[in-house]
């Protein structure tokens, strides 16, 4: 009877540990936790969309929600401050993690425009005389003005007249200097001096067309048709006629004033030019030869 008992108070001691032991594994209400709270952890998202993220809640016990990135703050702000210029810039921020805070987008950017612009276009007119001796400045102005007997031709001084006095640019055979002319007589000269006037000699002259002009007057009050004087344009020491014509007594309309006899001619090439005056018949009269005058045509 004894040992019956002692078996059976081994047996309850047993069970009232093992009973014992379930109540400690399970007497507080808690297991292990599922995850570290506050881990996060990729999650699969539907619809082929990339992985988003979950986060395990403050007792780990179990994980979050899936976040898929369903929030995407496109945030497009467009600046434009108006100052000295425009300035424009498109701010584009694309978050792909869960964005929790208000994003506020304040532009400090203060655009300071030092650029002076000194190209002011007053509308003035500024004058052009570059490579330019006369003419148009291009201001309703002039280059400058060109000397007497020069044209202004494209926009440079060209010499157009030519003059040569009779007292002092020609040789003469016999005759005096006057204070503005040469004056030849029958009693000054020789019956071999013809020559009132001869040379110049001059290759001043270009290839043109020209017309010369010889500035004459006489005390001779004969109005007939004789020719009495010669005029001429020759080269090569007389050898070479480019123009030639007579002047008889009735040209001459008065005494005491001068007279203007004309000639055209045309020269070929430059070299030594005479313009003579020569005495044509055997009564010479005074001729006084103030200038002889070349101008381009």
């Amino acid at each position: 009877m004894r040992g019956s008992l002692g078996f059976v108070s081994n047996t309850v001691v047993v069970v009232l540990a093992t009973f014992m032991l379930a109540s400690c594994g399970s007497g507080g209400g808690s297991s292990d936790p599922t995850c570290d709270p506050g881990a996060v952890q990729t999650c699969p998202c539907s619809g082929g969309e990339p992985d988003g993220t979950q986060v395990c809640n403050e007792d780990g016990s179990s994980w979050g929600e899936c976040d898929c990135g369903g929030d995407t703050d496109t945030d497009t702000d467009t600046d434009t401050d108006t100052d000295m210029d425009t300035d424009t810039d498109t701010d584009i921020n694309t978050d792909t993690d869960t964005d929790t805070d208000t994003d506020t987008d304040t532009d400090t950017d203060t655009d300071t425009d030092t650029d002076t612009d000194t190209d002011t276009d007053t509308g003035e007119c500024i004058p052009s005389c570059v490579d330019k001796e006369c003419g148009d400045d291009g201001c309703e102005g002039s280059c400058g003005p060109c000397d007497t007997y020069e044209e202004c031709i494209d926009f440079l001084c060209v010499q157009t007249v030519w003059v040569y006095e009779g007292e002092s640019d020609f040789s003469h055979d016999c005759g005096t200097a006057t204070t503005d002319s040469w004056l030849t007589c029958d009693s000054m000269c020789a019956d071999s001096e013809d020559n009132i006037l001869f040379g110049p000699y001059t290759s001043d002259i270009p290839a043109g067309t020209f017309k010369i002009t010889w500035r004459i007057k006489t005390d001779d009050g004969d109005t007939s048709s004789l020719n009495v004087l010669w005029l001429g344009v020759t080269k090569n020491f007389g050898g070479t006629i480019l123009g030639e014509r007579f002047v008889n007594r009735s040209s001459f309309s008065s005494t005491g004033t001068y007279y203007d006899f004309d000639l055209d001619f045309t020269n070929l090439s430059v070299g030594a030019m005479e313009f003579p005056v020569k005495y044509n018949d055997s009564h010479r009269a005074c001729f006084w030869v103030d200038k002889v005058t070349v101008e381009m045509l």
